[in-house]
């Protein structure tokens, strides 16, 4: 719908639901909507229409803090604002002083107390819910007095036990008739497709949804694990001791509750295995992937690891998992040997009958392929310092490309010059959308590993 304002002939686009908020003239306003109904663009709107229609006045946009008032409206409501009408503009207070006197200013209520003493016309209370009691009634409440000016709350909910909520319910009951409210789905908002919609409810619990999406009350707070039911909660005991664990603790809730769980994704088991006694280190490659967002679990074995902790070990690798081995195997001629000695060659070999997604990567010796001919996957770094481990991590996670040449043969395997060569992937899922040659995307040179200072400008 359009709405053009009375006195500004300004001519500003809404969608229905916001219209209907935005043509109601009560002097207290609550929206209760769901995830990306557009509060903000109808926020910034809403002080504009005010700053027009009473010049010379001051109007409040807040925001549980500072940063979420710059990053949610500053940008919008500059660009809302003809720069005819801006008289000055302070990009640090985030204020906007207008031709005609009136003043627009964006605030944090973080430090509540550091909004006192000001008299406003308007304000817009963006995610409400999430703020203080005392920011509207001992801050901004006594503000409006004097001008009788207006307020306009909004915000998702957060449960029934906060002050948003007995202001919801008051607007029901009021007897004044200052107040009013509205409830609107995301759907009604108007600027997320269903289809989105009903993605995002097949990934959240029932309750978060109903929240989110749906704009509705849901008491969440002290609730423990509210997703666990009959389908994701097994009563078999079982040995966890090398899963990934997880504990959480709500102190908030009496009595204080809490809830361990162990995390049985599609976890990637990282081994870094040495051929010399008494080193137990985290390697370099282990530490970059336990900093990436995926299930991991780190071990480290060397060769003064016995058999039968080895075999405890095996027992608790579930079938087909994801594994990684980092092989430092360094052949120097005091140890007489090129390959693995005899308990580690067994535990490699036993985890291949485990699972047939395994990287053998050799940091050191390329030779050792022969001891595990039927790996699933191979890949050789020729030497175990930080650079050659940095540049390991970055091929396998797509970061940089894969290739190589050997420089000498593997005896009945390979012959010298065999390689493979594979491109690395773009993890950025927005560039990763777009075909080369059909779609252009600008996106930085950091994102696509892009070398620009090879680029040469050329002047025609």
């Amino acid at each position: 719908m359009a709405v053009k304002t009375a006195q500004s002939g300004l001519d500003i686009n809404l969608r229905w639901a916001q219209g209907q908020v935005f043509n109601d003239r009560r002097r207290f306003r609550v929206l209760v909507a769901g995830r990306r109904f557009g509060k903000s663009y109808l926020s910034c709107i809403e002080l504009l229409k005010g700053a027009i229609d009473r010049p010379g006045e001051t109007y409040y946009y807040s925001a549980p803090t500072y940063r979420m008032a710059k990053d949610i409206a500053w940008k919008a409501l500059k660009k809302l604002v003809p720069k005819v009408w801006i008289e000055s503009k302070n990009e640090t207070d985030l204020r906007l002083e207008l031709i005609n006197g009136s003043t627009i200013e964006l605030k944090g209520t973080e430090n509540a107390m550091a909004l006192r003493g000001r008299s406003l016309s308007g304000v817009v209370l963006d995610e409400a819910a999430f703020m203080d009691a005392e920011v509207w009634f001992e801050v901004i409440r006594p503000a409006l007095a004097d001008k009788q000016g207006w307020a306009l709350f909004i915000s998702t909910p957060d449960g029934t036990a906060s002050w948003f909520y007995d202001l919801w319910c008051y607007c029901k009951e009021d007897p004044t008739e200052e107040w009013k409210r509205w409830c609107y789905t995301t759907i009604e908002g108007g600027n997320v497709p269903e289809d989105e919609v009903e993605a995002a409810r097949a990934q959240l619990d029932a309750r978060t949804f109903r929240q989110e999406f749906e704009a509705s009350f849901e008491n969440l707070t002290g609730l423990v694990a509210i997703s666990f039911g009959d389908d994701n909660i097994s009563t078999i005991a079982e040995d966890i001791s090398i899963a990934p664990l997880l504990l959480g603790v709500d102190f908030n809730v009496d009595p204080m509750s809490g809830i361990c769980a162990v995390k049985k994704d599609d976890t990637l088991y990282v081994f870094d295995i040495y051929d010399q006694e008494h080193k137990h280190s985290l390697s370099s490659i282990s530490s970059s992937l336990k900093r990436e967002r995926f299930p991991i679990r780190t071990i480290q074995i060397d060769e003064s690891d016995k058999k039968h902790v080895l075999d405890a070990i095996l027992g608790e690798i579930p079938k087909n998992s994801r594994i990684l081995i980092n092989a430092f195997v360094s052949p120097k001629e005091w140890k007489d040997r090129i390959f693995f000695p005899d308990n580690e060659t067994y535990f490699v070999k036993e985890l291949m009958k485990i699972s047939d997604r395994v990287i053998l990567a050799s940091l050191g010796t390329p030779y050792l392929l022969m001891d595990y001919p039927d790996v699933s996957t191979y890949l050789c770094a020729y030497k175990g310092s930080s650079v050659m481990q940095n540049a390991l991590y970055k091929a396998l996670m797509g970061k940089e490309n894969i290739s190589g040449r050997l420089p000498i043969s593997i005896p009945g395997m390979y012959e010298i010059g065999f390689g493979l060569f594979l491109e690395k992937r773009v993890n950025d899922p927005i560039v990763k959308k777009f075909e080369p040659g059909k779609l252009l995307l600008r996106v930085r040179s950091k994102t696509v590993n892009a070398n620009i200072l090879k680029l040469s400008l050329i002047h025609i």
